[in-house]
């Protein structure tokens, strides 16, 4: 699920650094790349090598799904799959506010195994 903090005056101090002195701005985007390896290598440490559940199938090659619950079959490599990116964008919808990094999962098997088990807004257990 999708984690936000709010930093406020943040994306002026980056547009003005932007504007006075470029290679600083290009500094600090790397610091930040540099600090978000730590979270994803806790985050790549908390999936498994080896299928989570017992009848979930492992990947033949073709990536398809299977079963009657019609999962992504597992690689044994969603780990690999969850990167960040570090660059600010415009959200949609929001009335001008922007993002500065973010992490995901794009492997669909990963993200299966990083939700299963969450309670929905709802209530009840998925």
């Amino acid at each position: 699920m999708a984690q936000a903090y709010r930093v406020r005056g943040l994306d002026q101090a980056l547009d003005t650094l932007k504007k006075i002195d470029p290679e600083l701005y290009k500094a600090a985007q790397k610091r930040i790349k540099n600090d978000v390896k730590p979270m994803i290598t806790e985050a790549r440490k908390g999936v498994p090598q080896q299928t989570p559940l017992s009848r979930w199938k492992e990947a033949s090659g073709s990536g398809e799904r299977s079963g009657s619950a019609r999962l992504p079959a597992w690689t044994g490599r969603p780990a690999n799959r969850i990167n960040a990116s570090v660059r600010r964008r415009k959200i949609r919808g929001t009335g001008g506010k922007r993002t500065l990094m973010k992490m995901q999962q794009s492997s669909p098997a990963g993200a299966v195994f990083d939700i299963a088990g969450r309670k929905n807004p709802s209530g009840s257990v998925q």
